[in-house]
């Protein structure tokens, strides 16, 4: 059940997956919805092969929280703290020619 909304919604779930990918194709092959991070779907919602149901009220806010030894880490791993820290731009640390 849908808690946010006046009314309230039931619905049967039929398939659960950690994987947003496996999700977002069933749903586009229309069977069924699922609550997909919205930066993982938004060329199929500018093209129209996703569309949002039930509105603002069915959007779930997601808080995420990560936590990191105070230890010295692999150098990969300290450039991307870098990177979440603000220090370095993302295009920077993921392009190929700097490993």
């Amino acid at each position: 059940m849908i808690q946010n909304v006046e009314e309230p919604v039931y619905l049967d779930k039929v398939f659960v997956s950690q994987l947003a990918a496996v999700l977002k194709t069933l749903s586009r092959e229309g069977r069924g919805m699922a609550w997909l991070p919205e930066s993982s779907i938004s060329e199929e919602l500018t093209s129209g092969s996703l569309v949002l149901a039930g509105g603002e009220k069915w959007f779930i806010p997601v808080e995420i929280r990560i936590f990191r030894s105070r230890e010295r880490l692999p150098a990969m791993a300290e450039e991307l703290w870098s990177m979440l820290d603000g220090e370095a731009r993302p295009a920077e640390l993921l392009s190929p020619e700097n490993y």
